[in-house]
């Protein structure tokens, strides 16, 4: 499925056809936004490069505008991603993306299930010779893409971890994720500066200490993320620590960074 978004043709989406092509027409000059959405529930094995291109219209067709894919189901080398200490019973995505490679730079992602105990696992084909960066996250359902609009982020109780450089040479491979259930929350919203929402901004928070809730021994931890929904709010899922708090948009300034320490029991900020 490929989409189309543009201040003038707002959003459309078409299907490709059987040898690979597609196409909108009626389309006037502008700017736009072309892409493509993988379905990880049949295309999990298909890696490329970017699913998004920027396109200028001045008075002529656009044309070439392909996106290149790989199947590696067949050629590919498999990376067994195994998931521990996660809630139980819950859908999360497993990921692979090869930063700063032309050809297998778009995210190959899968979909897993950990079971009573939050425990999961799943596989992902790479390509040999390639070197990938590989996490794990929220599930966000297929359909969600379709919207015409970023989608919306799901609530969930874990930390997602880092991720975990994957080199791929000429055998298979796996790797584990000890996840953290986060124990706080924090909770907020983002504004312009007359006090109005902002939807679909990017929250994060970046760990600068953090410590043992019954110790207080220092510790390593990881920090969290977040999207705001349409009235402005955000959740961050976080164990207890100091954290950099900020937010960013496509076309807007990023704002300020707030310090925040997570303790139990205490207010929101």
């Amino acid at each position: 499925k490929i989409f189309l978004d543009g201040s003038g043709s707002g959003h459309q989406e078409t299907t490709t056809a059987g040898d690979g092509t597609y196409s909108f027409t009626g389309i006037s000059a502008g700017q736009y936004n072309v892409g493509m959405f993988i379905d990880p529930s049949s295309m999990s094995n298909v890696g490329g490069g970017n699913n998004f291109q920027n396109v200028v219209i001045v008075a002529a067709n656009a044309s070439n505008i392909d996106f290149k894919k790989a199947d590696v189901s067949a050629t590919g080398k498999t990376l067994t991603v195994n998931v521990t200490g996660g809630p139980a019973s819950t859908d999360m995505s497993i990921f692979c993306f090869a930063p700063g490679n032309a050809q297998f730079s778009a995210p190959i992602m899968k979909k897993i299930t950990t079971d009573g105990v939050g425990v999961g696992s799943g596989t992902l084909k790479l390509q040999p010779s390639t070197t990938y960066q590989c996490g794990i996250g929220p599930y966000i359902p297929f359909e969600s893409f379709s919207s015409g609009g970023p989608p919306s982020m799901p609530d969930f109780t874990f930390v997602p971890p880092p991720p975990r450089t994957v080199v791929v040479a000429s055998v298979d491979l796996s790797i584990t994720f000890a996840l953290v259930v986060s124990s706080a929350q924090v909770v907020g919203r983002v504004v312009d500066s007359l006090g109005s929402a902002i939807a679909n901004v990017f929250v994060d928070a970046k760990p600068l200490s953090c410590f043992d809730k019954t110790s207080g021994v220092m510790q390593d931890c990881q920090g969290g993320f977040s999207k705001s929904k349409s009235d402005g709010t955000f959740i961050l899922k976080l164990t207890n620590g100091t954290y950099e708090i900020g937010s960013c948009a496509p076309g807007m300034p990023c704002s300020c960074k707030i310090e925040v320490t997570v303790k139990d029991n205490n207010d929101n900020f």
